[in-house]
Parts: C-alpha cells; structure tokens; sequence
C-alpha cells in the first residue's frame, strides 16, 4: 500500500500540468499506462475525476454506456495503479462523483 502523502491541491496541479491521474477511495491512481478493455476515451473521461461511482456501477461517464459493475480484479488493478495517498488534513474536500474542471 502506497503511503506517499499527496495534497488535494497538488493533485489537482498535476492534472493540470497533463498527469493523468484520477482519484478512488482517497489516493491517486496513475492511469497513464493502463489500457481500458472498454476503450481509452472511458480513461480520458476518468482523469481529474474521483472514480468510486464508476467503479461501483452506480455512474456512467459517457452518454449512451450503461454503468458497468467493476470485476475484483479491476479493484486489484486500481491498487497497482496507486501512486499516493490525497492528505485530506491538508486539502480542500471534493464531494465523491464530482468532476475537477481542468
């Protein structure tokens, strides 16, 4: 388990410096090298965005996809994926399922 400690706001400076990174269950996922079986756009959609809901099936992140109940194995994927862990004591809160302008 990762245990780098990593800002709210520093995260959001990442995306925005081109990271492709997203948020679940408070760490950040590197997604840069993962191919989604899904299609990549899935992963364009995902970066600056906190994934829990997606990953739960309760979301969709394009219109016209049905929301998708993740496999254990994506859950195990998204723990190798893990760069940090955001240090809620040091960040702006951000509401689980909302997007990040970028």
């Amino acid at each position: 388990e990762c245990q780098k400690g990593l800002t709210l706001e520093k995260f959001l400076y990442e995306v925005k410096r081109g990271k492709k990174y997203a948020l679940f269950d408070d760490t950040v996922v590197n997604l840069t090298y993962y191919f989604h079986p899904g299609g990549q756009f899935l992963l364009h959609n995902a970066v600056g965005q906190d994934i829990g809901q997606y990953m739960n099936g309760s979301l969709t992140n394009t219109k016209g996809s049905k929301a998708h109940n993740h496999t254990s194995y994506a859950y195990c994927l998204l723990r190798q994926m893990t760069i940090a862990r955001i240090d809620r004591s040091a960040s702006i809160m951000m509401p689980t399922g909302h997007s990040i302008d970028v």
